[in-house]
């Protein structure tokens, strides 16, 4: 084995010196890239912890402004519930008392009406039969006297009288009908009236004692309308007849009444 001259000893170690210089500069830009890789991991780390930091207050934002919108929601759903059932009340209370005000004036206005009625049952007009007067006589027509009064205490106003008397076709149970009016007049309170009607046939004896005996009628039959101070229309009918029984007059079964 040879032995290497001093100047090949020398050549050969700068070259293993050269390369060794070599091999420690590529380490060392092998390690710049991996630290420069390592920081640029390490900032898109840092990157993404800020963004899901920011994501974070975002998300906690949003849900507190939710939370909050949320309760605003909740309280001005129960204000605008509990104005409603208010409002709800005042209008039912108020209904309660327009219903009750309206129920008060009507018992009111039939109160009055009542009041009225009764003021004006107590003090109207009343006309009425008093009596009625039978002449008879042979060889004279029947005359019937009718009187009436107001045994009321106002003026009867506008009285219209019918009446009719007739005989031996007349009955009680079927008086003649009443054709013939008087003209209006007034009948004062406590007053008299008194309607006289006369038979066109004249009496014979048979006729008086037909009369007396019952075997015929002399009946006056009519009516009378009128008004007062209180507005109501009221009729009074009448009917009477000769009666045997009595020796004198009565009312006939029917035709008798008054409002």
């Amino acid at each position: 084995m040879s032995l290497l001259s001093n100047a090949e000893l020398r050549d050969a170690f700068r070259q293993k010196e050269a390369a060794g210089h070599h091999d420690y500069g590529a380490e060392h830009r092998r390690e710049e890239r991996e630290q420069a890789t390592v920081n640029l991991l390490k900032a898109e780390a840092e990157e993404r912890r800020a963004e899901r930091y920011e994501e974070s207050r975002y998300r906690k934002g949003s849900l507190r402004w939710t939370r909050a919108t949320f309760v605003v929601s909740l309280i001005t759903m129960a204000a605008v519930i509990y104005y409603a059932l208010v409002a709800v009340r005042q209008h039912n209370a108020m209904t309660k008392q327009v219903t009750e005000m309206r129920e008060a004036n009507r018992l009111t206005r039939v109160a009055q009406e009542r009041t009225t009625e009764v003021v004006a049952a107590e003090n109207r007009a009343w006309l009425g039969v008093k009596a009625v007067n039978i002449e008879t006589g042979v060889g004279q027509p029947i005359t019937a006297t009718l009187i009436v009064g107001n045994s009321g205490k106002v003026p009867a106003i506008n009285v219209r009288m019918r009446g009719r008397c007739a005989w031996p076709d007349a009955s009680p149970e079927n008086p003649p009908v009443p054709s013939q009016e008087r003209p209006a007049f007034v009948a004062l309170p406590n007053s008299e009236q008194k309607f006289v009607c006369l038979t066109d046939k004249r009496l014979t004896a048979e006729d008086l004692q037909a009369l007396l005996t019952g075997r015929a009628h002399f009946v006056y039959a009519g009516s009378f309308e009128y008004t007062d101070r209180f507005g109501g229309t009221h009729h009074t009918r009448f009917c009477s007849y000769t009666d045997a029984r009595t020796k004198g007059v009565s009312e006939c079964p029917v035709g008798n009444n008054a409002d």
